[in-house]
């Protein structure tokens, strides 16, 4: 709707300062990792978060001198990338010196599954405890969801398909397991070795153990989630809890939720895309519970956490001038580039809309728009010099905002 053919990128202007703030951000990240590099005592998780940054570094600054060092694995002013997967695996493996269990508990979702006589339909948390010898002691509670009859049934048969699977292998007298499940079929099983009312979030979050090996988040998987702000909040509470920033709780993915959604990535032993999918957030939600519960007690986190009210849209508001970027990465089609300019639109009847654009360079075109809840599909007309972009996006549930893509592959943002 609002970005132009690659013919506008060889006399677009790139914002000033924009390198520089790039250029910035590495340097802190390179500093901190020669800080880990220097410190032979680092920890298990400064390790694990080292790696975190290496990949990020490849992610987040893909044209830097040092991402190129990362994927040549070759040494960048004198940091050595890879010695940090090294030095963690030496450390992970020195942890896990015990004697294999007879039977692994990554196996029992394999078992768990084939007990059941249909894959699981709906979501759905169960807790369960075992003894010493890792049989079932007493009855397993529904965790999620609460006084609900629809999911009865499906209780039972995980209630016999753990009574079939057992011994669960266990390390102490007793373990509380969680298990979850997902409406497509998926399911995760989660080993709590410390009470639930411990009063150390910390202790419970590095106490948690994920038995199944999760599939790898994309993008794609977690578009197909369609988060809204309040499950973006969510997210972001649960991995501060485990001891992962997302620098705010704020029900906005930017680096720092990236970053963050990484390190858990790494922490439970699953590929670190920094994109989650419904069977890794079914975990994740398992996993930070008890920890989340603590963190609410606090009046100023159980604030941040609350969704602010939704705001309502229509004709009143969303017609007018509108200010609008759009960044355009190096594999747009574009190329890198940055466009700004403004959008008058005006309501047309129904739920269309339609307006002029104008672009930074001075590029005019007619735009039709139709609006169907938040969910924003339009097309931008420069006629025939330039033809048509597409664009797809929703409008912000709590500002006059509106975030989206078109089909030039270029990221836009409007506000009013």
């Amino acid at each position: 709707m609002f970005v132009f053919p690659r013919i506008l990128a060889v006399v677009a202007i790139v914002l000033s300062g924009g390198q520089a703030s790039a250029q910035n951000g590495i340097e802190t990240v390179l500093e901190e990792l020669r800080a880990v590099q220097a410190n032979e005592n680092a920890t298990e998780r400064e390790l694990r978060d080292a790696v975190v940054k290496v990949r990020g570094i490849v992610n987040d600054f893909p044209a830097s001198d040092a991402a190129v060092s990362i994927l040549l694995q070759e040494p960048y002013n004198g940091i050595d990338f890879s010695s940090f997967e090294q030095r963690l695996q030496a450390a992970t493996q020195l942890a896990s010196q015990v004697p294999e269990p007879n039977v692994s508990n990554s196996d029992k979702i394999s078992c768990l599954k084939g007990k059941m006589p249909t894959p699981p339909s709906h979501r759905m948390m169960v807790q369960f405890s075992t003894d010493s010898r890792g049989k079932l002691s007493g009855l397993p509670e529904m965790v999620e969801p609460v006084n609900s009859s629809t999911e009865v049934e499906q209780f039972l048969n995980l209630f016999t398909a753990v009574k079939e699977c057992e011994p669960f292998d266990t390390d102490a007298s007793e373990v509380t397991f969680r298990l979850s499940t997902t409406s497509d079929g998926g399911m995760s099983l989660v080993a709590l070795k410390v009470p639930l009312d411990s009063e150390s979030s910390s202790g419970v979050a590095e106490s948690l153990s994920t038995l199944d090996v999760l599939p790898m988040g994309t993008e794609e998987a977690e578009s197909q989630m369609d988060l809204d702000r309040r499950a973006i909040r969510d997210i972001q509470a649960r991995l501060l809890v485990l001891g992962h920033d997302p620098n705010g709780v704020d029900g906005k993915i930017g680096r720092g939720t990236r970053a963050a959604m990484r390190a858990w990535q790494v922490s439970i032993g699953t590929e670190p895309t920094g994109y989650l999918n419904q069977p890794q957030y079914a975990a994740l939600q398992t996993q930070s519970q008890a920890a989340l519960d603590q963190w609410l007690l606090d009046e100023d986190n159980a604030e941040s956490y609350v969704q602010p009210p939704i705001l309502e849209i229509g004709p009143g508001n969303l017609a007018g001038t509108w200010r609008y970027s759009s960044n355009c990465g190096a594999r747009s089609k574009l190329g890198r580039i940055r466009f700004t300019g403004t959008l008058n639109i005006s309501h047309v009847g129904g739920n269309n809309y339609g307006g002029t654009l104008v672009n930074s360079l001075g590029n005019r075109g007619r735009t039709k728009a139709t609006i169907r809840g938040r969910s924003i599909s339009a097309e931008t007309n420069f006629g025939l010099l330039l033809g048509k972009v597409r664009f797809s996006g929703r409008v912000d549930e709590n500002a006059l905002i509106i975030r989206g893509r078109d089909s030039n592959g270029c990221s836009l943002y409007a506000s009013k």
